[in-house]
C-alpha cells in the first residue's frame, strides 16, 4: 500500500483482519466467516469477498455480517432481513507527523495484571485480550501511568504499510489531561519503528469525543463499515 494520509479502505480492512484476529476463518464460496470466540463484532462477522450472485440464500440467514462503505448492493439485498447495527469510521494519518514519546507511557509486549484490570472496566474481558494474544505480527500494549497509578491502556499491531490502534481506553479519574492524545502519539511513535508508516483505527460513528480526538491530532476519515444483524424475525 502506498503510505498516503488517507489509505484505500480495502487495505484498511485487510489491516483490521489482520491485527484484531479471529480464532478461526474460513471461506464459503464467496462468504468469508470468522470465529471471534465472544471477542466481538469485529472478530466474528461474516464478510462478502466475491459476487453477491450465488451468495443470496446464505446470506439472507446469516448472522451478522460486515458491510464497508459503498457496497451498495449489499446494502440492498440485506434490508429486508437483517438491521444496520454500528456505524463505524477509519481514520489514518501518516505515523511520522504525529510520532511522539512521552515518559509516563510504557510498552509491554503482554498485557499486565493492572492493565487487564483497567480494560475490564471498559468491556474488554478475556474473550478480546485473547484477540491481542492471537496476532502473529509487530505488536504491543500501551500503558500509561499518572500519580494515582495506571491512567491508561491500548493495544497496537502492525501489519505491513499499516499499524492499527485497538482498545484505546482512559479511565474517567484520568481524563481531560490530554492522555489520549498522547497515547496515540506514543502508538504512532511505536509504529514508526516498526516500519508502518500509516498509523489507523476504526472507531464507532457515534462516539463524537472520540472521533473529535482523533481530527484533533489530523487523522483523517478513510472508509468505513456498518454491520448488519439478522432480524428477529427472519431468523
Amino acid at each position: 500500500m502506498t503510505p498516503l494520509e488517507r489509505p484505500d479502505q480495502q487495505s484498511l480492512l485487510a489491516a483490521l483482519d489482520a491485527t484484531w484476529l479471529p480464532a478461526k476463518i474460513w471461506q464459503d464460496g464467496s462468504l468469508r466467516h470468522a470465529d471471534g470466540q465472544g471477542g466481538g463484532k469485529r472478530v466474528s462477522a461474516t464478510r462478502l469477498t466475491g459476487q453477491l450472485e450465488g451468495a443470496a440464500a446464505a446470506l439472507a440467514t446469516t448472522p451478522l455480517i460486515q458491510v464497508p462503505d459503498g457496497a451498495g448492493a449489499l446494502e440492498r439485498h440485506l434490508a429486508a432481513t437483517h438491521e444496520p447495527v454500528d456505524p463505524t469510521a477509519f481514520f489514518a494519518i501518516k505515523t511520522q507527523t504525529i510520532a511522539a514519546r512521552h515518559p509516563e507511557i510504557y510498552l509491554a509486549d503482554a498485557p499486565v495484571a493492572a492493565m487487564r484490570r483497567i480494560w475490564a472496566e471498559d468491556g474488554v474481558g478475556p474473550a478480546r485480550l485473547a484477540v491481542m494474544d492471537r496476532v502473529r505480527g509487530p505488536k504491543t500494549c500501551l500503558l500509561a501511568r499518572d500519580a494515582g497509578g495506571v491512567a491508561g491502556v491500548a493495544f497496537v499491531a502492525a501489519a505491513g504499510d499499516v499499524a492499527m490502534l485497538h482498545a484505546l481506553y482512559v479511565p474517567e479519574h484520568a481524563r481531560r489531561k490530554g492522555l489520549a492524545g498522547r497515547m496515540t502519539r506514543a502508538a504512532a511513535d511505536w509504529a514508526l519503528s516498526h516500519g508502518a508508516p500509516t498509523l489507523a483505527l476504526a472507531v464507532v460513528r457515534a462516539n463524537a469525543p472520540a472521533i473529535a480526538l482523533y481530527e484533533g491530532l489530523g487523522m483523517t476519515p478513510a472508509g468505513g463499515y456498518h454491520y448488519r444483524a439478522l432480524k428477529q424475525d427472519w431468523a
